[in-house]
């Protein structure tokens, strides 16, 4: 898949998706191929190749940020409409529609927000519920290999080799009930972004 900067000139991208907020808020009617063409040269103060436009034009409609209408469904030389679809009126109240440098960061932005959300240490967790965690990430108990203990304190921690890049941790909460299950949880930690990373970006 080329990258945005190779499909789009930043310009032509532009002004095609402004000609569609001119009135209500990307809800007008339907845009003629040719009208938008040439409305689309008028804001630009030039005209531009057909071609420039017409590539445009597949790859916005192939990444579902445009919509086709054809009344005629498809005969040769009918006139075909194009708005803007509901994929891109969502991106647009993110302010992530567009393909200039800003926007593509602001998109990196919201992704790593995401991950952070969604990747970052659990709570504390039986051995049943690991178990069942392990199951998902096709692993199971049997693969644990401890690499570090603490001997002194408690609670007793010990540090299993990452499985799949997750990292496992033990806790033993007391001696008196040493290697009681009720007694055993554990904490994993999937791959994400620490705070500092994610504002370095």
């Amino acid at each position: 898949m080329l990258p945005l900067n190779f499909k789009y000139n930043t310009k032509i991208f532009d002004a095609i998706i402004s000609e569609f907020f001119q009135t209500n808020e990307a809800d007008r009617d339907p845009v003629g191929y040719r009208e938008l063409y040439r409305r689309t040269s008028a804001r630009l103060g030039h005209k531009i190749s057909f071609r420039d436009y017409d590539s445009h034009i597949d790859f916005m409609t192939a990444e579902g940020i445009l919509s086709k209408y054809d009344p005629t469904g498809g005969r040769r030389g009918a006139k075909v409409y194009l708005s803007l679809s509901d994929k891109a009126k969502k991106k647009s109240s993110l302010k992530i529609l567009g393909v200039d440098k800003k926007i593509q960061k602001r998109k990196t932005l919201y992704q790593l927000l995401i991950f952070f959300e969604i990747f970052k240490r659990t709570n504390l967790i039986t051995q049943r519920q690991l178990e069942g965690f392990l199951g998902k990430i096709g692993s199971s108990l049997n693969n644990l290999k401890a690499i570090k203990t603490s001997h002194t304190n408690y609670p007793r921690i010990t540090v299993f080799e990452p499985i799949k890049s997750v990292e496992i941790v033990k806790y033993i909460q007391s001696d008196f009930k040493l290697g009681y299950l009720a007694d055993t949880s554990y904490y994993i930690v999937i791959p994400g972004f620490t705070v500092k990373e994610l504002f370095c970006i």
